[in-house]
C-alpha cells in the first residue's frame, strides 16, 4: 500500500529522530570524540578550547591555527584582535569579536573546495548584535574578494529577527537560504551546506529548505568574523567556540558532529 504525504513526513520525523538519538549514543558511548574523528573529512577545525592553538598578546589573539593540520588565522593589527577568555563561552572558552573591526584571516583557502565543488560550514558561535542593527555580519567565510565570489554562513535581519543564512556567490550575485526557524540571538550551532547546485541552512538541527544556484567560489581568502575584502566589513558581533570546515559529511557523521556541537553551546 502506497503512504500519503502525512504518513510519508511522519517517517521522515521518526527517522531524522532515530538519526539524533543515534548520534548522541554514539557521544555517550565514545568518551573522546571530537570533529579529528572525521578523518579526510575534516577539513579544518579551529577551537578556541586548546589554548596552545592560540597566539595571544595580552589576552588578543594574533595566531588561530586548526587543531588537523596548523592551518594559520592572523591579525596583525592589534586594535583588530578578537579577545580570548577562558569563560566568555557561556563559561567555556571562547574569541569575541567586536563587530566593528575585528577578523582572523588567511590569504588562501588551504586547498578547500572552490568553484563549484561541495563543502560545509560550520560555526558553534554567539551572536550579539540587536535586532535593531541591521547590518550584514559574517561569521565565517572564504574565497575571493566579494559577495559574488565567496561562499559563508552570516548574521542578517528578517522582519525585525535576527537569522542566520548561507551564501554562495555565482559569480554575478550571491543568493542565500535563510534560516527562519531560530532567533539567532545568542548561543548556536549554524551550518552552512554549499552544494554543487544548491545550498542549506541549518541551525540547531533545524533546516530551512534550499536555494538553487551553482557557487563560483574563488582562492583568495579564508576568513573568521568578517567578509573577504581587503579592506574587510560585515564584522562578527559575537563570539566563537568552534569554527569547522567539513566535505558533505555521511548523514550519521554530520549528526554525531551537530550532536557534539550541540552538547558544546552551554545553555
Amino acid at each position: 500500500m502506497a503512504w500519503n504525504n502525512t504518513q510519508r513526513q511522519a517517517f521522515a520525523a521518526y527517522a531524522e529522530a532515530e538519526k539524533r538519538r543515534k548520534a548522541r549514543n554514539t557521544l555517550a558511548a565514545g568518551g573522546g570524540w571530537t570533529p579529528l574523528s572525521l578523518g579526510s573529512n575534516l577539513l579544518g577545525w579551529w577551537t578556541a578550547d586548546d589554548v596552545s592553538t592560540l597566539t595571544l598578546v595580552g589576552s588578543a589573539v594574533s595566531i588561530w591555527r586548526d587543531k588537523r593540520s596548523g592551518l594559520e588565522l592572523t591579525q596583525s593589527v592589534s586594535s583588530a584582535r578578537p579577545i580570548y577568555s577562558a569563560a566568555s563561552f557561556g563559561g567555556y572558552p571562547g574569541l569575541t569579536f567586536d563587530g566593528i573591526d575585528d577578523r582572523m584571516f588567511a590569504n588562501s583557502i588551504f586547498g578547500f573546495p572552490f568553484g563549484s565543488s561541495a563543502s560545509t560550514l560550520w560555526g558553534l558561535l554567539q551572536q550579539d548584535a540587536l535586532a535593531a542593527d541591521t547590518t550584514i555580519r559574517l561569521a565565517v567565510a572564504y574565497g575571493g574578494k566579494t559577495a559574488n565570489d565567496r561562499r559563508s554562513i552570516n548574521r542578517i535581519v528578517d522582519a525585525g529577527v535576527n537569522r542566520a543564512r548561507a551564501a554562495a556567490g555565482t559569480g554575478s550575485g550571491s543568493p542565500g537560504v535563510t534560516g527562519s526557524v531560530v532567533d539567532l540571538s545568542s548561543r548556536h550551532v549554524v551550518r552552512g551546506l554549499i552544494g554543487a547546485d544548491a545550498s542549506q541552512m541549518n541551525v540547531d538541527g533545524s533546516g530551512s529548505g534550499t536555494v538553487s544556484a551553482v557557487p563560483a567560489t574563488g582562492t583568495d581568502r579564508f576568513v573568521v568574523g568578517g567578509n573577504t575584502a581587503d579592506s574587510g566589513g560585515n564584522y562578527w558581533n559575537g563570539k566563537f567556540r568552534d569554527v569547522v570546515i567539513t566535505t558533505p559529511l555521511p548523514t550519521n557523521d554530520a549528526a554525531t558532529l551537530e550532536a557534539w556541537l550541540l552538547a558544546r553551546r552551554a545553555l
